[in-house]
């Protein structure tokens, strides 16, 4: 008497006459799960390359295109944590830093966007009188921007939101356009209050691939002084001067692309959104290969 194997006892459970087990994935599922992917890749690409600006020689990094449309609203819209970050927090001469930031760059249709946090412990409400005459002497955040990435400080603009979101744009060519209705034309704004401090938000246009910039925090002070903080120096490390662009680093623009995961809309499943499980692929792997085996072994 031939003595049954294990695999032939398993094998007679299976009958080959009954249904199988049929995988229909459809067309839209693929390709809902190839730009899911993709989306997936350019995020992750983001992260590993690192976006934290740092000075290298002057050049803080690349600010990515930004496939998502930007609202300027003072809030911090998904698309800015793959920015390019500056952090503000460097001194610049013998002023102390009391209040610091960051801000995210991206670049989107022809303009520079930037959404920058201030931690700012002692908020100073803004004088109506020092708005109109001396807006830089208010809690405030300033962007100067040299697209020539020159060393003359004709070729600054400078762009500034103060913590109730008046706006000022400033060159050394005779430009002044002090609020609202004034300052308009030069660029987009906005401001919100935060729990630690203010965040404002910028549109300005840029059509340079090199930019030199510098970034810029007035503190007021309750005593009435005024504390600085900066963008790191190209040159020392430490605060890059207002208005002296030989010390700016710079940017590059538009090098690569950062968009947001896409959303399953759920048509191709009835309404549910369809998800890629890689366990669920690797348990339907398991199942497929052990029927395979054991109808082999049944053959044989």
């Amino acid at each position: 008497m031939t003595k049954a194997k294990r695999c032939d006892r398993i094998n007679t459970d299976i009958n080959p006459q009954e249904p199988r087990i049929v995988f229909n994935i459809y067309n839209k599922e693929i390709s809902i799960m190839k730009r899911k992917l993709l989306a997936l890749t350019l995020v992750l690409s983001a992260l590993i390359t690192g976006v934290s600006a740092h000075v290298d020689g002057g050049n803080l990094g690349d600010v990515p295109n930004s496939a998502e449309k930007i609202t300027v609203d003072g809030k911090k819209d998904a698309i800015y944590d793959q920015a390019l970050k500056v952090k503000v927090d460097q001194a610049n001469g013998s002023t102390s830093v009391n209040a610091t930031g960051e801000a995210w760059l991206l670049y989107a249709d022809g303009h520079l966007y930037v959404y920058a946090e201030v931690a700012d412990k002692d908020i100073v409400d803004p004088d109506p009188d020092t708005q109109s005459s001396s807006p830089w002497m208010t809690d405030s955040f300033e962007v100067f921007v040299n697209e020539k990435n020159s060393d003359d400080a004709a070729d600054i603009m400078q762009y500034r939101i103060d913590c109730s979101g008046f706006p000022s744009a400033y060159d050394r060519n005779g430009l002044a356009e002090y609020g609202p209705g004034n300052a308009d034309s030069y660029f987009t704004y906005a401001a919100r209050s935060t729990d630690n401090g203010y965040a404002v938000e910028y549109s300005i246009p840029v059509s340079a691939k090199e930019v030199g910039v510098n970034f810029q925090i007035n503190d007021m002070l309750s005593d009435g002084s005024q504390s600085l903080a900066m963008a790191p120096s190209k040159v020392t490390g430490a605060g890059a001067g207002s208005w002296n662009p030989g010390e700016y680093p710079y940017v590059t623009i538009g090098g690569s692309t950062v968009s947001l995961p896409v959303e399953d809309s759920g048509e191709a499943t009835g309404g549910s959104a369809a998800t890629f499980d890689f366990t669920a692929v690797a348990a339907v792997g398991a199942v497929l290969s052990a029927a395979g085996y054991a109808l082999t072994k049944k053959r044989k």
